[in-house]
């Protein structure tokens, strides 16, 4: 099984080749509301994800390529979906997504002239899941001792790979793993459907080839 890793900040690809992919960003327009809830281990305590974020849901996009992308990325592990993925993550009755919820665009920046009025965009959070890293195989560097549950512990320094444990995954189409809490992760089918759908600026790259160095 191939996995498949978004460039959510264009890392990956400018490792491999100097250049970056081209992606819609989205940025949260204050007042911002946090929630009091994120999740923990259960075992070593530390916390796995931001807290969420509460309504109202308001931004301003970034284009970084001439068209407005089907997938925007932000400072919160939240990602933004446009209606169309949207329709299509349900249609194909896909998972690992929490309830698209509409948010309100406010500005749009851009080199030169938007290619007219954006789309209905949605926010959506990526959901944790019990799939594992193999932390040795992906090279996985820490300043402290692995937590043995949620497969972290202090500073990550880097890693080489990112190979997911076969046998833990349970068929999750995009979702974030133990050892890489802020990696988003998606499966074949992910790839697939994007590809069928010719969804626009959803940079996708082959887990294996994913590095970085802190």
């Amino acid at each position: 099984m191939a996995f498949y890793c978004l460039d959510t900040f264009g890392l990956y690809q400018k490792a491999l080749t100097g250049t970056k992919l081209p992606t819609t960003q989205y940025m949260s327009v204050d007042p911002v509301a946090q929630g009091l809830y994120a999740a923990k281990c259960s075992a070593c305590d530390s916390y796995l994800e931001g807290f969420h974020w509460k309504p109202p849901y308001r931004v301003d996009l970034e284009l970084r390529a001439g068209v407005f992308g089907d997938i925007a990325f932000g400072p919160h592990i939240d990602i933004l979906i446009s209606d169309a993925f949207r329709n299509i993550f349900h249609q194909e009755r896909m998972t690992g997504c929490s309830m698209p919820t509409k948010v309100e665009v406010r500005r749009v920046k851009k080199r030169g002239k938007p290619p007219g009025n954006p789309p209905d965009y949605y926010l959506t959070r990526v959901q944790l899941s019990n799939v594992r890293i193999d932390v040795a195989a992906s090279g996985i560097r820490r300043d402290e001792a692995i937590c043995p549950e949620c497969l972290t512990g202090g500073i990550l320094d880097g890693y080489d790979r990112i190979i997911v444990e076969p046998d833990s995954w349970t068929g999750e189409d995009i979702f974030i793993a133990k050892g890489l809490t802020g990696t988003i992760i998606c499966s074949q089918r992910f790839y697939d459907v994007v590809a069928r759908y010719e969804l626009q600026n959803v940079p996708l790259l082959e887990a294996e080839l994913c590095k970085c160095q802190f």
